[in-house]
């Protein structure tokens, strides 16, 4: 019997998937198998933690080494 992971995996070659989606659909595909839906959204709460996590450690990064613009002062006329 052809499993959902064999079939999801061979779509995802055959369209050209890089390999961050495909390992995205093994974790899903694996969680469902676990837990079922539930296990799922856990799952994909967590990553999204993660990818928070790491998009505010390169924000924090980005804004230490990019110098702060000056504020043009406006006249009084």
């Amino acid at each position: 019997m052809v499993e959902i992971m064999d079939i999801v995996q061979q779509a995802l070659k055959d369209s050209g998937a890089d390999t961050e989606t495909q390992e995205l659909w093994k974790s899903i595909i694996e969680w469902y198998e676990k837990g079922g839906p539930d296990a799922v959204e856990e799952g994909i709460r967590q990553r999204v933690r993660e990818i928070k996590s790491i998009a505010r450690k390169q924000f924090k990064e980005t804004k230490e080494v990019m110098p702060l613009r000056k504020k043009k002062k406006k006249t009084r006329r």
